[in-house]
């Protein structure tokens, strides 16, 4: 191959990488929803009727891999120790 082979070469490996880090980060983001959900409903159950918000980037689609969730469980009933 010429030097023009080798290029598309390495931007055809550069895009795979691409894809399948893309990838990664949606089933990421996947499990986090899951477990949002899960820590939604583990707090009903403690606490009775709850409002469980979820917000920052995850809401706005703009998260990562690295990214965190935020949640807000909010309650009529005081947590018992």
């Amino acid at each position: 191959m010429g030097i023009d082979g080798i290029m598309i070469s390495e931007n055809s490996e550069k895009l795979t990488k691409l894809l399948e880090s893309r990838r990664e980060i949606r089933k990421l983001a996947h499990d986090r929803r899951f477990w949002s959900d899960k820590i939604a409903r583990a707090a009903e159950n403690i606490m009775g009727q709850c409002d469980v918000y979820v917000f920052g980037s995850i809401v706005k689609g703009k998260d990562v891999g690295a990214s965190d969730v935020e949640l807000l469980v909010v309650c009529d009933k005081k947590a018992e120790r």
